[in-house]
């Protein structure tokens, strides 16, 4: 019996992504960059190896013989051995930071998943959180009437349902429906309502900001919660967008404009961004405590989305004792929490989040901060795993405590 065939669609691909894949397939320079493969160091998870398989997917397709001759179907058992491979990655973007070529990986690796996921072949768990979504509009199937189930638990007489307002706070997924980012939510709030903002919530009209999905490789159904979100946004009539996640950010800032080939009438805001306004325009006055803090950059915060000044001037008016990480900024070593590793490969996403614990404890920090819920819950994770009793917090946790004193 002769072995499956199958056609691997790759139209989605533009032509430099099959430069880079050609390139990348000769190369290895990023794998001691790469937080898979360092943890791992299984030679199949080296960037450049993997591409070696998308190339010669690429060629099947796109190759100057299958221009002449027609496209030409790949084996389907190895196309099932190396998927995993191409989703055992946090799509954190570093590989494209180290590269001497400065060749877009992240944009490849999204890519290859949406090639994939169109040839039915993208792993059953994520197939599985696919259908979840697209039903009830975020990952965990809590549904849309929980969407501001946190308000009633964080016992806030000021989480707003406006018709109209200046700013929109979209809370996203991972904050509104885990227990242990319900904090974020109310901090978030408590800040807004403190600097008397003018703003909404968007209640059970919230739809996933459609990250999973396209991590999944959905990019139809990311484009569907793109445009909705968009929708109901812009019914407010409000000027500006507050997120506090890193992949709410990055995608209604970068991502939303792509999908839907126009910019949207509001501006996308980190949490960071704000707080760092107030700074500068002298609203927000802080008293520095002693405690050492660091902090730890999300990789689509900073290394994709730019942000990286801010949340540093904000801790450093916190706290006179601000200790750097080391592999920070741009550079940030991935906390293990991004490209749906959880649904892949659990254990090895808590072992990189725990060499970034290790890191932090290194430099005699007492709390570790970020500016992501999915790096929160992946930070607690590891160091609960390891027993360790440095505290994790989010960094609007950390100045809404503050606030409250005052």
């Amino acid at each position: 019996m002769s072995e499956e065939k199958v056609f691997v669609p790759v139209d989605n691909l533009k032509k430099l992504h099959m430069v880079y894949s050609d390139t990348c397939s000769t190369c290895a320079i990023c794998a001691d960059y790469c937080p898979t493969y360092l943890e791992k160091k299984d030679p199949e998870l080296i960037p450049g190896k993997k591409h070696e398989y998308v190339l010669k997917l690429v060629n099947a397709q796109k190759s100057f013989l299958r221009m002449i001759f027609g496209p030409k179907p790949v084996d389907a058992k190895e196309l099932r051995e190396k998927v995993r491979y191409l989703y055992t990655c946090t799509l954190c973007g570093r590989c494209s930071e180290a590269c001497s070529y400065d060749v877009d990986l992240y944009s490849l690796w999204a890519n290859i998943r949406v090639s994939v996921f169109r040839a039915g072949f993208a792993p059953e768990p994520l197939k599985m959180l696919q259908t979840t979504l697209k039903k009830a509009k975020d990952p965990y199937d809590a549904g849309l009437d929980m969407r501001t189930f946190w308000v009633r638990r964080a016992r806030l007489r000021e989480a707003p349902l406006k018709y109209t307002a200046n700013l929109v706070y979209f809370v996203g997924c991972a904050t509104a429906f885990r227990a242990q980012n319900r904090a974020i939510a109310s901090s978030i709030a408590q800040i807004l309502n403190y600097f008397k903002e003018d703003w909404t919530l968007l209640g059970d009209k919230e739809w996933c900001c459609g990250s999973p999905v396209m991590m999944v490789g959905d990019e139809e159904t990311a484009k569907e919660f793109a445009e909705h979100n968009v929708e109901v946004i812009e019914e407010t009539r409000a000027d500006t967008v507050v997120v506090g996640c890193a992949s709410c950010y990055r995608m209604l800032r970068w991502e939303y404009p792509t999908l839907l080939r126009r910019r949207p009438k509001f501006e996308v805001l980190h949490i960071t961004e704000l707080l760092n306004k107030y700074l500068e325009e002298g609203k927000l006055k802080l008293t520095k405590s002693d405690i050492p803090v660091t902090y730890h950059d999300p990789c689509e915060l900073s290394r994709l989305g730019g942000v990286i000044k801010e949340p540093r001037k904000i801790l450093k008016a916190l706290t006179s004792n601000f200790v750097e990480i080391p592999e920070h900024g741009k550079d940030t070593r991935c906390c293990g929490g991004g490209g749906l590793l959880q649904a892949i490969d659990n254990d090895l996403r808590i072992k990189i989040g725990v060499k970034r614990i290790r890191q932090a404890e290194n430099i005699g920090a007492k709390i570790i901060t970020s500016a992501c819920p999915s790096c929160k819950l992946t930070l607690l994770d590891a160091a609960k795993s390891v027993g360790s009793g440095i505290e994790v917090l989010d960094i609007v946790e950390l100045l809404a405590k503050q606030l409250a004193s005052k």
